[in-house]
């Protein structure tokens, strides 16, 4: 029976460590390591007062905002993935973004109405890049 090399282990936690990714699986013949690391990674999530053109202003109205990649992969859809129009809440996830075989949430970071995808399913997505649109609310 063949053993993990250590330094493989090592290299694949750094690697999950400096790429924010949250989980890892080594396998080398019939032996395999896995790990969660820490807690989701929350996406990045702008948010502009639709109705002013300025940098910086006191929103009046619900605020919109964009949710973007927090790592590099592909977008898949998680069971209760919202809808156009559907709710979400802070703190949960809405999809998930495969990248080297591991699954990283893409978890939103305020509660409102998803108003739209804004990349096909499936489909690659690069760090920092628009996934959806949000409406924020309490």
């Amino acid at each position: 029976m063949a053993k993990l090399d250590l330094e493989l282990i090592r290299h694949a936690l750094e690697t999950a460590r400096n790429h924010g990714l949250r989980q890892i699986r080594v396998a080398q013949d019939d032996d395999e390591f896995e790990a969660i690391l820490g807690e989701p990674v929350e996406a990045q999530t702008d948010f502009v007062d639709p109705g002013t053109t300025s940098e910086v202003s006191t929103p009046q109205g619900p605020i919109e905002g964009v949710v973007r990649a927090p790592v590099v992969g592909y977008l898949r859809r998680l069971e209760g993935s919202p809808e156009p129009g559907g709710r979400i809440e802070a703190g949960k996830p809405v999809a998930t973004i495969a990248a080297l075989g591991l699954q990283n949430d893409l978890v939103s970071s305020v509660s409102g109405e998803w108003l739209e995808w804004l990349v096909e399913w499936d489909a690659p997505v690069e760090y920092g890049q628009p996934i959806g649109r949000i409406r924020e609310s309490a």
